[in-house]
Protein backbone atom coordinates (compact mmCIF):
# COMPACT_ATOMS: atom_id res chain seq x y z
CA UNK A 1 0.00 0.00 0.00
CA UNK A 2 1.25 3.57 0.22
CA UNK A 3 3.99 5.03 2.69
CA UNK A 4 2.50 5.22 5.96
CA UNK A 5 2.38 8.97 7.42
CA UNK A 6 2.97 8.63 11.49
CA UNK A 7 4.30 12.48 11.27
CA UNK A 8 3.21 15.44 9.93
CA UNK A 9 5.54 17.80 11.48
CA UNK A 10 6.99 19.76 8.26
CA UNK A 11 5.52 17.29 5.91
CA UNK A 12 4.69 19.49 2.97
CA UNK A 13 1.33 19.25 1.42
CA UNK A 14 -0.71 21.26 -1.23
CA UNK A 15 -4.52 21.17 -0.99
CA UNK A 16 -5.95 22.58 -4.10
CA UNK A 17 -9.69 23.49 -3.38
CA UNK A 18 -8.89 24.90 0.17
CA UNK A 19 -11.26 27.64 0.57
CA UNK A 20 -14.23 25.75 2.20
CA UNK A 21 -15.20 22.44 3.31
CA UNK A 22 -13.32 19.32 3.24
CA UNK A 23 -10.02 21.51 1.63
CA UNK A 24 -10.21 23.65 4.03
CA UNK A 25 -10.63 21.88 7.25
CA UNK A 26 -8.04 19.59 6.15
CA UNK A 27 -5.87 22.37 5.71
CA UNK A 28 -6.63 23.46 9.39
CA UNK A 29 -6.07 20.02 11.22
CA UNK A 30 -2.77 19.14 8.92
CA UNK A 31 -1.56 22.94 9.92
CA UNK A 32 -1.90 22.13 13.58
CA UNK A 33 -0.06 18.87 12.90
CA UNK A 34 3.05 20.75 12.02
CA UNK A 35 2.54 20.09 8.40
CA UNK A 36 3.76 23.24 5.93
CA UNK A 37 0.05 23.41 4.02
CA UNK A 38 -0.11 25.41 0.33
CA UNK A 39 -3.37 26.67 -0.01
CA UNK A 40 -5.12 27.36 -3.45
CA UNK A 41 -8.53 28.19 -4.58
CA UNK A 42 -10.08 31.00 -6.42
CA UNK A 43 -10.97 32.97 -3.38
CA UNK A 44 -8.40 35.18 -2.21
CA UNK A 45 -10.00 36.22 0.89
CA UNK A 46 -10.83 32.95 2.62
CA UNK A 47 -7.37 31.29 1.66
CA UNK A 48 -5.66 34.20 3.52
CA UNK A 49 -7.88 33.91 6.32
CA UNK A 50 -6.99 30.22 6.99
CA UNK A 51 -3.81 31.03 6.49
CA UNK A 52 -3.57 34.62 8.84
CA UNK A 53 -3.60 31.88 12.40
CA UNK A 54 -0.44 29.41 10.98
CA UNK A 55 3.06 30.61 10.33
CA UNK A 56 3.01 26.99 8.03
CA UNK A 57 0.07 28.30 5.46
CA UNK A 58 0.82 29.26 2.10
CA UNK A 59 -1.45 30.70 0.30
CA UNK A 60 -1.29 30.66 -3.62
CA UNK A 61 -4.50 32.02 -5.01
CA UNK A 62 -5.22 30.24 -8.47
CA UNK A 63 -7.50 28.88 -10.78
CA UNK A 64 -7.40 25.45 -11.63
CA UNK A 65 -8.90 25.63 -15.09
CA UNK A 66 -6.01 27.95 -16.11
CA UNK A 67 -2.57 25.91 -16.57
CA UNK A 68 -0.21 29.13 -16.35
CA UNK A 69 -1.86 29.81 -12.36
CA UNK A 70 -1.57 25.95 -11.81
CA UNK A 71 2.34 26.19 -12.99
CA UNK A 72 3.48 29.02 -11.37
CA UNK A 73 1.86 27.93 -8.22
CA UNK A 74 3.83 24.88 -8.17
CA UNK A 75 6.65 26.36 -9.06
CA UNK A 76 6.20 28.66 -5.78
CA UNK A 77 5.98 25.84 -3.78
CA UNK A 78 9.28 24.46 -4.77
CA UNK A 79 11.41 27.54 -4.82
CA UNK A 80 10.02 28.12 -0.96
CA UNK A 81 10.10 24.42 0.14
CA UNK A 82 12.41 22.42 -2.46
CA UNK A 83 9.45 19.67 -2.59
CA UNK A 84 5.62 18.34 -2.25
CA UNK A 85 5.38 15.36 -0.93
CA UNK A 86 1.48 15.11 -0.81
CA UNK A 87 -0.95 17.10 -3.11
CA UNK A 88 -4.90 16.61 -2.90
CA UNK A 89 -6.90 18.20 -5.37
CA UNK A 90 -10.10 18.56 -4.14
CA UNK A 91 -11.85 21.36 -6.45
CA UNK A 92 -14.93 20.94 -7.30
CA UNK A 93 -16.40 19.66 -11.08
CA UNK A 94 -19.53 20.37 -12.99
CA UNK A 95 -19.62 17.11 -14.75
CA UNK A 96 -19.69 15.39 -10.99
CA UNK A 97 -20.41 11.66 -12.04
CA UNK A 98 -17.98 11.43 -14.76
CA UNK A 99 -15.18 13.57 -13.38
CA UNK A 100 -15.23 10.41 -10.33
CA UNK A 101 -15.49 8.09 -12.53
CA UNK A 102 -12.36 8.82 -14.64
CA UNK A 103 -10.20 9.61 -11.81
CA UNK A 104 -11.19 6.32 -10.04
CA UNK A 105 -9.85 4.58 -12.56
CA UNK A 106 -6.67 6.90 -13.36
CA UNK A 107 -5.59 7.09 -9.63
CA UNK A 108 -5.84 2.89 -9.91
CA UNK A 109 -3.22 3.39 -13.27
CA UNK A 110 -1.41 5.93 -11.10
CA UNK A 111 -1.07 3.55 -8.15
CA UNK A 112 0.11 0.74 -10.15
CA UNK A 113 2.62 3.22 -11.97
CA UNK A 114 3.98 5.14 -9.39
CA UNK A 115 4.42 2.55 -6.22
CA UNK A 116 7.69 1.00 -7.79
CA UNK A 117 9.16 4.56 -7.11
CA UNK A 118 7.60 4.76 -3.14
CA UNK A 119 5.52 7.79 -4.51
CA UNK A 120 1.56 6.58 -2.86
CA UNK A 121 -1.51 7.45 -4.33
CA UNK A 122 -4.62 8.13 -2.76
CA UNK A 123 -8.38 7.69 -3.87
CA UNK A 124 -10.66 9.36 -1.23
CA UNK A 125 -14.16 8.94 -2.06
CA UNK A 126 -16.67 10.83 0.64
CA UNK A 127 -20.07 9.88 1.27
CA UNK A 128 -22.32 13.42 1.27
CA UNK A 129 -20.37 16.06 3.26
CA UNK A 130 -21.76 19.49 4.73
CA UNK A 131 -20.33 21.95 2.38
CA UNK A 132 -21.66 24.40 0.21
CA UNK A 133 -21.24 22.47 -2.71
CA UNK A 134 -23.82 19.62 -1.00
CA UNK A 135 -25.89 22.98 0.29
CA UNK A 136 -27.22 23.00 -3.53
CA UNK A 137 -28.43 19.33 -3.35
CA UNK A 138 -32.01 19.35 -3.34
CA UNK A 139 -32.17 15.19 -2.83
CA UNK A 140 -31.70 13.46 0.70
CA UNK A 141 -28.49 13.15 1.73
CA UNK A 142 -27.97 9.89 3.78
CA UNK A 143 -25.37 9.75 6.36
CA UNK A 144 -24.39 13.43 6.02
CA UNK A 145 -20.95 14.18 7.79
CA UNK A 146 -19.29 17.81 8.58
CA UNK A 147 -16.14 19.11 7.02
CA UNK A 148 -14.36 17.57 10.23
CA UNK A 149 -15.23 14.70 10.39
CA UNK A 150 -14.64 13.98 6.51
CA UNK A 151 -11.11 15.23 7.02
CA UNK A 152 -10.64 13.11 10.70
CA UNK A 153 -11.27 10.34 8.37
CA UNK A 154 -9.49 11.49 5.23
CA UNK A 155 -5.87 12.05 7.11
CA UNK A 156 -6.77 8.19 9.28
CA UNK A 157 -6.84 7.14 5.93
CA UNK A 158 -3.83 8.58 4.97
CA UNK A 159 -1.57 8.09 7.70
CA UNK A 160 -2.53 4.05 7.64
CA UNK A 161 -1.32 4.06 3.91
CA UNK A 162 -4.85 3.22 2.25
CA UNK A 163 -5.13 3.06 -1.47
CA UNK A 164 -9.27 3.47 -1.00
CA UNK A 165 -10.17 5.72 1.39
CA UNK A 166 -13.91 6.09 1.70
CA UNK A 167 -16.42 6.98 4.49
CA UNK A 168 -18.64 7.09 6.62
CA UNK A 169 -18.43 3.30 5.90
CA UNK A 170 -22.10 2.66 6.38
CA UNK A 171 -22.71 4.41 3.22
CA UNK A 172 -20.25 4.46 1.00
CA UNK A 173 -19.94 0.28 1.62
CA UNK A 174 -23.43 -0.08 0.57
CA UNK A 175 -22.92 2.15 -2.81
CA UNK A 176 -19.82 0.02 -3.51
CA UNK A 177 -22.15 -3.24 -3.21
CA UNK A 178 -24.55 -1.77 -5.71
CA UNK A 179 -22.09 -0.98 -8.10
CA UNK A 180 -21.98 -4.83 -8.33
CA UNK A 181 -25.44 -5.25 -9.50
CA UNK A 182 -26.64 -5.89 -12.96
CA UNK A 183 -27.53 -2.37 -14.72
CA UNK A 184 -30.93 -3.31 -14.77
CA UNK A 185 -31.36 -3.61 -11.03
CA UNK A 186 -28.65 -0.82 -10.63
CA UNK A 187 -30.76 2.02 -11.92
CA UNK A 188 -33.94 1.36 -10.86
CA UNK A 189 -32.45 1.42 -7.03
CA UNK A 190 -30.47 4.63 -8.47
CA UNK A 191 -33.56 6.26 -9.47
CA UNK A 192 -35.60 5.35 -6.38
CA UNK A 193 -32.73 6.45 -4.27
CA UNK A 194 -32.59 9.65 -6.51
CA UNK A 195 -35.66 10.40 -8.15
CA UNK A 196 -33.47 10.81 -11.52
Amino acid sequence: MNPVITNWQQQRVWIIGASSGIGAETARQLLAKGARVALSARNTTKLHAIAASHRNALPLVLDITEHATLIAARDHILDAWEGIDLILSLPKAMAYGATKAALINLSECLYLDLRPRGIGVYLINPGFVDTPLTANNDFPMPALMSPENATYKLIEGIERGQFHIHFPKRFTNWLRLARLLPYRLYFTLIHKVTRL
